[in-house]
């Protein structure tokens, strides 16, 4: 669920506001949590959103959970979810974990804009300072990362 949005200058046209929920198979904040949270709980999740009838409570495509088993393994190795110019053309959406002093995923901070304009190299203008981020978040709660470096 999304609790704050910060709009940039130049917009582009989005749902994100505060209470929305985003779909856990077909967004790049739903695919972080299913990756780096229970695969149980974020299955089923995944089948009740599947079969919500209209209109839906949640943004996002929904592809059926075994679909997106690559995409989750690349989250799992790379730390971040990246969507490019889905579920929605032309938007692009790169979330980081943010975690708690339990080592908990607490929260994602998200990052979405014109496809076009955000650098999805996992080293790049974007992706590393959203990283940054969300470790200085966790951080500030109470996490710190273990010696494997996760």
């Amino acid at each position: 669920m999304v609790t704050a949005v910060a709009q940039a200058n130049d917009q582009i046209l989005s749902s994100a506001q505060p209470g929305t929920v985003y779909s856990v198979t077909g967004t790049a904040t739903g695919r972080l949590f299913a990756a780096l949270t229970n695969e149980a709980e974020a299955r089923a999740i995944a089948a009740l959103q599947m079969a919500e009838g209209a209109p839906q409570r949640y943004v996002g495509a929904c592809p059926p959970f075994d679909e997106i088993l690559a995409p989750l393994e690349t989250v799992r190795r790379t730390g971040v979810s990246i969507t490019y110019s889905f579920p929605q053309p032309g938007v692009t959406a790169i979330a980081a974990p943010v975690y708690n002093f339990s080592d908990e995923l607490e929260l994602a901070v998200t990052m979405i804009g014109a496809a076009e304009e955000i650098d999805i190299s996992l080293d790049g203008d974007h992706v590393a300072p959203l990283r940054a981020l969300a470790a200085t978040i966790s951080r500030k709660l109470g996490y710190f990362a273990n010696a494997s470096g996760a």
